[in-house]
């Protein structure tokens, strides 16, 4: 990046035609760089030339996902987003993007049930390895946040996940006690991560050497992506997409569905029944109890034969929940993640052991929230 000192002065006093004027000039000598393109994108929308900047965003989507840079084909269809109406926006932009990474790259799950992912998967093989309605969710989440030219500081009780989308910054976690951590370079792709505590206990300290811009996710992701993710191979080998423009006219999505056994659960939240059962097959579910259940999460009982014999229950596995009443018509589709299970023997004669599991809920838009406190505030009144 280093012609792009010619435009670290005006893009520091925000003249952003000149910034544009010196980007596309990059971008006409490098077409294919996704850096300079989402640069030049940006200052046009920072100039106000929303058509142009679409435009510029309608061919960096493609460019991105043919080079396989996931996190920069999510920021870049936020910014589409930002600047297309809802009414104009497919329902299945988000899943059509991880279709075409997963037929790319290859499913995201283990060799065989219950290993672990491979080192090198990394937080692009967890975000794909995650149900396709999570995926959209957190994509949904994202935004993409431009940064000043100048030494800042961020203390977030709730932390802080970024992927840098272009240009690069040198940052470091600092503690009061320890003092700075050894400064890393960001470039596009990367992430920066300051994890979750209290504000005067650390700060993210970071310093950007070219403009640029990140993409922020909800920093409770970070636990997430940096767990094994317990899915199985699917079962016929995935075939290369074909375009179809009616999903995403700039984005090649038709991929055939993989043929996944994820682990589902049915939960009548009145009488507190929880049904674990397999996707795509017909053995009869695992009937177990809810002990426990509020807006971040579930306590479940099953009789420890049964979840020790049960494939995909382990913790970090991901389960796709439906949460309802017995006599609503529809059921509210969230996704959890298995935190612990713990093992309970009982004394002789009183019954079998059982096992417990905590569960909590991931990747739930601000909308599922309010329908869930809306099912156990249903469910109180039942129960009064």
């Amino acid at each position: 990046m280093r012609e792009w000192h010619d435009i670290t002065g005006p893009y520091r006093s925000q003249a952003w035609a000149e910034c544009a004027r010196l980007a596309r000039a990059l971008v006409d000598d490098e077409p294919f760089d996704l850096s300079t393109r989402a640069l030049l994108a940006s200052v046009l929308l920072r100039s106000r030339q929303r058509p142009l900047a679409l435009m510029q965003y309608e061919r960096l989507l493609p460019l991105a996902v043919g080079q396989g840079e996931l996190f920069r084909a999510i920021g870049t269809q936020r910014r589409l987003d930002e600047l297309h109406p809802p009414a104009h926006r497919h329902p299945d932009r988000y899943r059509a993007i991880q279709d075409w990474f997963r037929a790319v790259t290859g499913p995201a799950v283990p060799e065989a049930p219950g290993a672990p992912l491979a080192a090198d998967t990394g937080p692009l093989g967890a975000l794909l390895g995650l149900p396709p309605e999570a995926f959209s969710v957190v994509a949904e989440q994202s935004r993409v946040v431009p940064l000043e030219l100048e030494p800042q500081s961020f203390d977030d009780a709730d932390g802080i996940l970024w992927v840098v989308y272009f240009g690069r910054i040198r940052w470091a976690v600092a503690r009061p006690s320890t003092g700075a951590d050894e400064p890393s370079i960001a470039g596009p792709g990367d992430v920066i991560h300051l994890p979750p505590g209290e504000p005067g206990e650390r700060r993210l300290e970071l310093a950007p050497e070219t403009p640029c811009e990140v993409i922020h996710f909800d920093p409770g992701l970070a636990a997430l992506l940096s767990h094994t993710i317990e899915r199985e191979r699917a079962a016929l080998p995935v075939v290369r997409p074909r375009p179809d423009p009616l999903a995403e006219p700039t984005l090649a999505v038709g991929v055939a569905r993989e043929r996944r056994r994820g682990t589902r659960m049915t939960v009548m939240l009145e009488n507190r029944v929880a049904l674990l059962g397999e996707e795509g097959t017909r053995v009869a579910p695992l009937h177990g109890t809810v002990v426990d259940i509020s807006a971040t999460g579930l306590g479940l009982q099953f009789q420890a034969a049964q979840v020790r014999g049960a494939r995909g229950i382990q913790p970090q596995a991901l389960v796709t929940l439906q949460v309802g009443l017995r006599h609503a018509d529809e059921a509210l589709p969230v996704t959890g993640r298995i935190a612990w299970i713990e093992w309970h023997p009982v004394a002789p004669g009183q019954g079998t052991e059982h096992a417990r599991i905590g569960l909590e809920f991931v990747a739930m838009s601000a909308e599922q929230r309010t329908r869930l406190l809306h099912l156990l505030d249903s469910a109180a009144r039942s129960q009064a």
